[in-house]
């Protein structure tokens, strides 16, 4: 008879050891994220696997449990924003994958995993925004780089105001769109942009500015060089006639 009792004892000890995962949750669909047990109910904001023998919901076994939590790193499963603490910046959030949700670590909207995968960055918004890494700015800008601590288009590529992205620049005669700034020649005297896509949808130069030597010049200073060009090859035509 005591043989019986203890063995009796044991059996229900087990069963209640089993059942010891604490795991907190929102709805059910929370709990079937994470758990495979066939009967599962949020209760209390816990996940309940049923009990076939009980005929009753208790604390879900580890052995149910699908999900390593030991896992690092953005989109690995938590519970709360103290599950994500290996990743700075990071928060645990509500995520839609394969038309079930489930709460995962991964940094807020504005900001993105920094390449080791340690911390979250603010993304930039603008050139010359401060930055460590160049993936701040390419989540902004696109087609950009961190130099020097400051976020920076590409070489060949510009801001273009209308999209706020940097684009390749498209030089006089390039087909373009008035939907995007992208004919581009920067007037380094007063850096400003020189082109404009016409209502042809070709780059041409501004208006006050004339097309010489591959190069869309200020008026005055297009004159000037025309001038000075001139008086060079009369200088050598000259020289060559004596």
């Amino acid at each position: 008879m005591k043989y019986i009792v203890l063995i009796s004892f044991i059996f229900i000890f087990s069963l209640k050891a089993e059942y010891n995962a604490q795991i907190p949750c929102k709805t059910d669909d929370t709990c079937k994220n994470i758990i495979k047990a066939e009967m599962l109910k949020c209760i209390n904001s816990m996940c309940m696997c049923g009990n076939i023998t009980t005929k009753s919901y208790q604390s879900c076994s580890h052995k149910d449990i699908i999900v390593n939590t030991k896992q690092k790193g953005v989109g690995k499963v938590c519970f709360q924003d103290e599950d994500c603490e290996d990743i700075e910046g990071a928060t645990c959030q509500e995520a839609r994958m394969n038309h079930t949700s489930k709460r995962i670590c991964d940094c807020p909207p504005h900001m993105i995993i920094n390449v080791d995968k340690r911390k979250c960055l603010t993304i930039a918004n603008l050139p010359r925004d401060s930055c460590t890494e160049s993936i701040q700015c390419i989540a902004g800008l696109n087609n950009s780089e961190c130099t020097n601590g400051k976020c920076h288009c590409r070489m060949n590529f510009h801001f273009d105001l209308t999209n706020k992205r940097c684009i390749p620049n498209k030089v006089y005669g390039d087909p373009c769109t008035k939907e995007e700034d992208s004919c581009y020649q920067l007037d380094i005297p007063d850096r400003t942009n020189s082109l404009i896509c016409s209502d042809e949808n070709v780059c041409k130069c501004l208006k006050k500015y004339i097309y010489f030597a591959g190069l869309c010049l200020y008026s005055n200073a297009s004159r000037i060089v025309f001038q000075t060009s001139f008086v060079m090859i009369m200088i050598l035509f000259i020289i060559r006639m004596f």
